[in-house]
C-alpha cells in the first residue's frame, strides 16, 4: 500500500469534511434511521440517483460530473449515517441486534 501524497491526503480530508456536512444536513432534515431496512432503502435511493447521473453522456450533459460528485458525497454520508444510527445503536441493545458485530445479522431482529 502506498502512502498518500500531501495533496491526496488534503483532498481526502476535504472530501471527508463535505461528507460530514452532508451528514449533518441529513440529520437536521430527516432525523435518525429507525431500522436497518430504512437505512438500506435510503442508501439504495442515493445509489440510484448516482446511477442516473453515471448513465448520462458527459458530452450531452456537462453537469453530470458535478452531479455524480454530489451524489457520491450523499452515498458516503448515508453510509456513515447507517453506521451511526443502525450499527452503533445496535451495539447498545441486547446481543440479538448485529449478530456478533457483523452486518450479516442486521435484519435478523425484524
Amino acid at each position: 500500500m502506498s502512502i498518500p501524497t500531501d495533496s491526496n491526503y488534503q483532498r481526502c480530508l476535504d472530501i471527508a469534511n463535505e461528507v460530514q456536512r452532508e451528514l449533518h444536513l441529513a440529520l437536521d432534515w430527516h432525523g435518525s434511521m429507525k431500522s436497518s431496512h430504512e437505512g438500506y432503502a435510503v442508501i439504495l435511493e442515493e445509489v440510484d440517483e448516482l446511477w442516473d447521473e453515471v448513465k448520462k453522456n458527459p458530452k450531452k450533459h456537462p453537469e453530470c460530473l458535478a452531479n455524480m460528485r454530489k451524489e457520491a458525497i450523499q452515498v458516503a454520508a448515508m453510509a456513515m449515517r447507517f453506521v451511526i444510527d443502525v450499527c452503533d445503536r445496535e451495539k447498545e441493545k441486547p446481543s440479538y441486534g448485529c449478530g456478533g458485530g457483523t452486518l450479516a445479522g442486521l435484519n435478523g431482529g425484524y
